[in-house]
């Protein structure tokens, strides 16, 4: 950084990149100006950030041409980055963004959700075997139709009984009859 009032001249001996003098430029700013064309630093970024955003959709078509052209290149720079600014990339990562995605993959994929829940619900209640092929219970929550839930015929967790998160236990019901159905068990109401 320089100090108050060094003149362009003292600035170029000095071999500085910008230089202040402390009055404002013509838009008001009263900041450090470029020893190399007199212009405030603060207009040329404001001027710089209007270029990009009008010619950034051109820009975008450049990087990715680029990156067809010269894909090993294009790494090679990342990989030189990422290790060169790995603390700063990790420590400012938009978290925002990240929850965005996960709340997009989730209103687009219920069933896996649901599929995931049950699945952890029933590890932590040790009711899945290790030898339940997961694709099939995944199976019936994709199937699942609108307005239904997947529900346990005979409960995971109840007094009398423990069922097994198992494809052969589960069945659709509307949200309504599952909520009736609760976590009751009737023996009687099996159908074999």
């Amino acid at each position: 950084m320089i100090s108050r009032n060094v003149t362009r001249s003292e600035a170029i001996k000095l071999g500085l990149s910008t230089y202040s003098t402390g009055n404002p430029c013509k838009h008001g700013h009263i900041c450090e100006r470029w020893v190399i064309n007199y212009s405030c630093v603060q207009c040329t970024k404001s001027i710089n950030a209007k270029s990009f955003q009008k010619h950034k959709q051109k820009r975008i078509v450049q990087s990715i041409e680029y990156t067809k052209r010269n894909p090993q290149q294009r790494k090679s720079i990342s990989a030189k980055y990422y290790q060169k600014n790995k603390d700063k990339l990790l420590k400012n990562r938009d978290k925002t963004k990240d929850l965005e995605r996960l709340k997009t993959w989730v209103q687009n994929n219920p069933h896996l959700v649901n599929a995931n829940t049950a699945r952890r619900r029933a590890q932590r209640l040790r009711a899945t075997p290790s030898w339940v092929n997961n694709k099939e219970l995944q199976l019936i929550y994709e199937t699942c139709p609108t307005g239904h839930e997947v529900d346990h015929i005979i409960p995971l967790r109840h007094p009398l009984v423990c069922g097994l998160h198992v494809p052969w236990n589960l069945e659709h019901l509307t949200a309504e009859e599952n909520r009736k159905k609760s976590n009751n068990f009737e023996p009687y109401e099996l159908k074999y």
